[in-house]
């Protein structure tokens, strides 16, 4: 009697057994082939043969030989055949936040949210007139001091040295009369025959002759002789700082133009002729995006996340369209690990875990919603 008790108990747990089994199969969809030949042995369990012995008690009969030793290998690998994650739909590329590189204010907006554009296309400016005038003034700059290298390299022009030669021909006629008068004053000075104050005015002004006489002829040399080497060097210098201060003001005014980074579409775009934006302003005023292809980017839980690798095939469904699922394929596999906080129920209470990222492309026509949240299952086993 203890025996059939026994047996009716194993009865019960194999039919309960075979119920969860079968609702697991169906939510996880494992193979069929697997799913018979395990709700096979547990049907079997589940009524066993009862047969009376020699002494008139029931005894149980020699269970069959469990095909699940047989199968138990694929059915663990039927349990892991597939591994479900969360994600959401991405373009090529992650949307991109557009910032102007310097405040300013907005004068004018080119493009509207959802248009199509093309890489270099403008899609807002701010005020550019102070940076035009920028460049303008190193413009300016830059010519002058070409023109100074240009002097210094090629010399002074004939006609300016042939005036240097006059004036320095008139300065030294002007020191050699200068010479004469002098003398003249210091004979007649000796003899009482002119005052101190008169021969002092005569002196001076000989003086004077032989200085401006001295400088003429510095000017000349100067203007006739060659660049020394660190003056050139030194022109040369100021050419190169005007030139990067005209390319920096160039750079300025064409950054007043904000521009696609690439082919794609915008997300969001929420500013308006007159507004004020900065680099430093938490929301952007231009939300962009690549939507040649549809990306679904995903995050596999940290056990799964060596199951993962390219190439494997992938069924993506949503909850916005129960009747929808597409196919796709691993293109991409993170090679490492987000930290993924969990808050708990209690005050305080935190836990963490590590997700990998996922990228996998959609093999449909269909255009999809940005940030689209979809559920993906994975196919791990075979490849």
């Amino acid at each position: 009697m203890k025996q059939f008790t026994h047996a009716v108990v194993l009865a019960l747990l194999s039919t309960s057994l075979l119920i969860t089994f079968d609702q697991y199969f169906q939510r996880h969809s494992l193979q069929q082939t697997n799913l018979n030949t395990i709700l096979g042995f547990l049907k079997s369990a589940a009524t066993p043969d009862i047969a009376p012995t020699t002494e008139g008690s029931v005894q149980t009969a020699e269970p069959p030989a469990s095909p699940f030793d047989a199968s138990k290998r694929n059915f663990r690998q039927s349990v892991k055949s597939r591994v479900h994650a969360a994600g959401h739909v991405q373009g090529v590329t992650e949307t991109i936040a557009l910032y102007p590189m310097f405040p300013g204010a907005v004068s004018e907006v080119f493009v509207k949210r959802g248009q199509e554009v093309s890489q270099g296309t403008p899609l807002l400016e701010i005020e550019a007139a102070r940076y035009q005038a920028a460049v303008e003034l190193a413009e300016a700059e830059f010519q002058v001091a070409l023109a100074a290298e240009q002097e210094l390299i090629h010399g002074a022009r004939d006609s300016e040295i042939e005036a240097a030669r006059q004036q320095m021909m008139a300065a030294q006629a002007t020191q050699q009369n200068s010479q004469v008068r002098w003398k003249r004053a210091e004979l007649l000075w000796k003899q009482r025959a002119i005052s101190e104050q008169d021969y002092d005015d005569v002196r001076e002004q000989m003086l004077a002759a032989q200085a401006n006489l001295i400088a003429a002829q510095e000017k000349l040399e100067t203007i006739s002789a060659p660049p020394r080497d660190f003056e050139l060097h030194m022109a040369t210098a100021k050419v190169k700082a005007a030139n990067a201060k005209l390319e920096t003001a160039k750079i300025d005014l064409d950054d007043c133009t904000i521009t696609a980074p690439s082919d794609g579409t915008v997300l969001g775009i929420d500013v308006h002729p007159g507004d004020w934006i900065s680099p430093n302003q938490a929301l952007a005023p231009i939300y962009y995006c690549d939507l040649t292809d549809a990306l679904v980017l995903a995050e596999v839980a940290e056990h799964d996340a060596l199951k993962v690798e390219p190439g494997q095939s992938v069924t993506v469904t949503c909850d916005a369209d129960s009747l929808w699922d597409c196919p796709g394929k691993v293109i991409e596999v993170a090679p490492r690990m987000k930290p993924k906080r969990i808050v708990g129920g209690w005050a305080g209470e935190r836990y963490e875990s590590f997700t990998r990222r996922v990228w996998i492309k959609l093999q449909t026509r269909r255009k999809l919603p940005i940030g689209l949240p979809v559920e993906v299952m994975i196919d791990v086993v075979g490849n």
